[in-house]
């Protein structure tokens, strides 16, 4: 991550502690919470205590002047405000216990407390008296969350509770639930400090049935299948007691499984018993939307149309390269850890920012061919061939040079090269890279290759399973609710 950037001016934070304002708000927020900025392009810059912040909202390069001090209030400096680090406030990279993570513990566990008010009540919350800390704190005994209602007082985001994220959602919840839930309904949400046994037991349900699926020898899920891909609610209610374990007994398979979350939710009608929640940052009142079920499609099949070696097609340029769709967007594929954690991230409008795992792409392409192709040859993974055919195999430099002349040659490429360059020029830029380079635009090359030698059907089949698992809507994910 680096310091803000005019673009960052433009528009608001996507995500972060003020998700939803401008970065020219998040200033003066950061200073009403007495939150440190950090000067410079890394978050190892120095802290510093804002005072105020001063820009002309007339003027179109979105500068700004932040006026602050370090260690006596007497002392007061200013500096620019595109010299100040994007933090995880101002939606960027983590900053120590302030980080994207850390807030979340908070929202969710605020968002648990809200929730149990308004069932408990059996109301909406009026927006002009939102509930009180002792309003609140009547509710603990019905949440088993991961932060105590104090400390997501005390440390949760400010802007959160002003601009009454929580009661809106609790409402909009309400709304359509009221009549689901009959009794006493709770709130989960699991982790570190939290005592929910029920989420874990649901997410050992879970867990059981992937074993029973990989032990069929016809695995249908991908070996990494988190519990966020099956089911993406960060919250859960429920109105069974804590110790419940309310799908041990519908672990046979994915379909078994996942009939069950739906039918307890109250998809098909009836009481809702356990229901997961996932929770956005409304920009409105809030809307609840109903994901994954049973028997219905979440999005039309999704066609490959072609690729790049990078955003701008120069081959060495960059470590990645990208696979387009028709119309639903398009997925990087690089490593995120230099010569590791190679993986695909899809920007669009379905499973936007939506991560698939290198592993579960080399599965999808193995399920779809039915065993024909296999991603990592011989090698087996991904860590076998980084280690015996990228960074010490003797052939490995050709083999290279093979594939980029086939792919610079590919009509699918959508800078199609004139003259590709010469193995001899392209062993001499290969011998300056880096491992990092080598590994991740090797196994990227490796991946578009496979996939450009299957049927158009096939690469389809591919690319709309890789949009389905980045937008946790797999056949094997499981009914939820969004609250955005």
């Amino acid at each position: 991550m680096a310091a803000l950037q005019k673009a960052d001016f433009e528009k608001q934070a996507s995500g972060g502690t003020y998700a939803g304002k401008t970065r020219h708000e998040i200033f003066h927020l950061k200073i009403k919470d007495k939150k440190q900025f950090i000067i410079g392009n890394t978050g190892a810059g120095r802290k510093v205590n804002g005072v105020s912040y001063d820009y002309n909202p007339r003027e179109t390069n979105q500068s700004g002047i932040l006026t602050y001090y370090i260690h006596n209030k007497n002392d007061l400096l200013t500096v620019s405000n595109r010299k100040i680090f994007k933090d995880a406030d101002f939606g960027g990279g983590a900053a120590g216990s302030g980080g994207g993570a850390e807030v979340t513990k908070f929202t969710e566990s605020t968002q648990c407390y809200y929730c149990a008010y308004v069932f408990k009540h059996r109301r909406k919350i009026d927006l002009t008296k939102p509930p009180t800390y002792d309003d609140l704190k009547s509710c603990e005994n019905l949440v088993y969350a991961s932060k105590s209602l104090d400390d997501c007082i005390k440390k949760g985001p400010s802007a959160w509770f002003d601009d009454q994220i929580y009661a809106k959602t609790a409402n909009a919840m309400f709304e359509k639930y009221k009549g689901k839930f009959k009794g006493t309904v709770y709130f989960h949400r699991s982790g570190d400090g939290s005592k929910s046994k029920l989420m874990d037991n649901i997410y050992q349900a879970k867990l059981i049935c992937g074993r029973k699926d990989r032990e069929s020898g016809a695995p249908q899920a991908p070996g990494s299948f988190s519990n966020d891909k099956w089911n993406p609610g960060d919250i859960w209610a429920t109105t069974l007691p804590n110790e419940t374990k309310p799908l041990h007994e519908h672990t046979d398979s994915w379909g078994e499984l996942n009939d069950a979350v739906a039918r307890l939710s109250g998809a098909f009608g009836g009481d809702a018993k356990i229901l997961g929640i996932s929770l956005k940052r409304l920009a409105g009142m809030g809307k609840v939307q109903e994901f994954n079920i049973p028997g219905t499609k979440t999005f039309d099949d999704i066609s490959f149309s072609h690729f790049t070696f990078g955003q701008i097609n120069n081959f060495f340029s960059s470590t990645d390269s990208y696979l387009y769709t028709a119309v639903q967007g398009r997925m990087q594929l690089r490593t995120f850890s230099t010569t590791a954690s190679w993986q695909g991230q899809i920007t669009g409008a379905a499973a936007a920012g939506g991560k698939i795992g290198g592993g579960n792409l080399a599965f999808y392409l193995e399920l779809v061919t039915k065993g024909r192709v296999k991603m990592f040859g011989a090698s087996g993974t991904e860590d076998v061939l980084i280690r015996n055919e990228i960074l010490n195999s003797d052939k490995y430099s050709n083999e290279f040079y093979k594939m980029y002349l086939t792919l610079a040659n590919s009509g699918k490429n959508l800078h199609r090269e004139g003259r590709p360059m010469s193995q001899e020029e392209f062993e001499k830029k290969l011998s300056g890279a880096t491992d990092g380079f080598r590994v991740s635009k090797y196994i990227t090359c490796r991946f578009v290759t496979e996939l450009l030698k299957l049927t158009d059907k096939e690469q389809n089949e591919i690319m709309t399973l890789c949009w389905l698992y980045a937008s946790s809507a797999t056949d094997q994910s499981s009914y939820y609710i969004k609250i955005a």
